[in-house]
Parts: structure tokens; C-alpha cells; sequence
């Protein structure tokens, strides 16, 4: 059964949400695209010399993740610097 093709822009849209950190899994489902689809294109940009879409949203995450805790250390520290304190 032929698919109807995905406008350009609709795929620079879905592959910035990833690059953004949404996951590709995710992204696909909401545009209705199999996930399939999705990485194969991610796969091209990669071998045109562009950084991995997929690559960039899991450094993203994993970024964020470090800052939670980071901040969640931060919070212990100084948490424990006022009790001794008092």
C-alpha cells in the first residue's frame, strides 16, 4: 500500500523536536509517521554529515538529568551546612 510522502518542513519539524530531546518513538507516534520512517531519515542527515538527531535528544536528556542532580546535591549540601550552623 503506497504512502502519501511527508512535506520537507514536516520533517525538519519532527527531526528539531528530537533534536530538542523528544524522543523519535514519540515524535513518530504523534505525527503518525512509523518510528521506522523516522530513524531511517535520521539515519541520511547522519551520513550528509549533520549530527545525529536521535544523538543530540539523548545528550539533551542526559543533560538534564545531570542538572537535577547537581541541583539536588547542591540542596543536600546546603541543607546540611545550616544545621550544622544552627
Amino acid at each position: 500500500m503506497p504512502t502519501k510522502p511527508i512535506a520537507k518542513e514536516i520533517k525538519e519539524e519532527m527531526i528539531s523536536k528530537i533534536k530538542a530531546g523528544t524522543p523519535a518513538v514519540e515524535v513518530a507516534r504523534t505525527y503518525g509517521v512509523k518510528a521506522n520512517t523516522v530513524y531511517n531519515w535520521i539515519s541520511r542527515s547522519v551520513q550528509a554529515g549533520d549530527p545525529s538527531a536521535s544523538e543530540i535528544g539523548r545528550l539533551k536528556r542526559e543533560n538534564d538529568e545531570l542538572k537535577k542532580l547537581v541541583g539536588a546535591i547542591t540542596l543536600d549540601l546546603t541543607r546540611s551546612k545550616k544545621k550544622k550552623g544552627h
